[in-house]
């Protein structure tokens, strides 16, 4: 898979978790508290993840092998990595702010959004497998 592609795919998919994060905070979290907004944020981003990943390469997931999936994952990885600590950092947040998100104990999900970030082109490669 192109390198460009994967870089590519990864920067129109931004404006979604941005779109996430609002809603979550202007609206789930009205709704549901914090606690619900981020399992609802967890999921709407994480579906929205795969779908976009399936719109994006389809049927051509089928001709790559597992390790070049999980590259491509793994690019993703980083890459959303880079982009929220950079953010943050740039932002003026704090090391501690920003792990904070990472603590599922306190009902902080992102971790599982990276895991699906990362094995998405895997399981939406297994989906098409198994509907075809």
């Amino acid at each position: 898979m192109p390198i460009i592609r994967i870089i590519l795919t990864w920067l129109l998919f931004i404006p979604i978790p941005i779109i996430n994060g609002f809603l979550r905070d202007k609206w789930y979290k009205i709704l549901v508290g914090e606690f619900g907004a981020n399992i609802i944020g967890f999921f709407v981003l994480s579906i929205c993840f795969l779908i976009y990943v399936y719109a994006f390469f389809g049927r051509r997931l089928l001709d790559f092998s597992s390790a070049q999936l999980l590259l491509t994952g793994g690019i993703w990885l980083a890459l959303t990595l880079i982009f929220e600590f950079s953010i943050g950092l740039a932002g003026g947040r704090s090391w501690s702010y920003m792990l904070a998100d990472y603590n599922i104990l306190k009902g902080r999900l992102w971790p599982l959004v990276l895991i699906i970030i990362f094995f998405s082109p895997l399981i939406i490669r297994k989906l098409l497998n198994f509907i075809k």
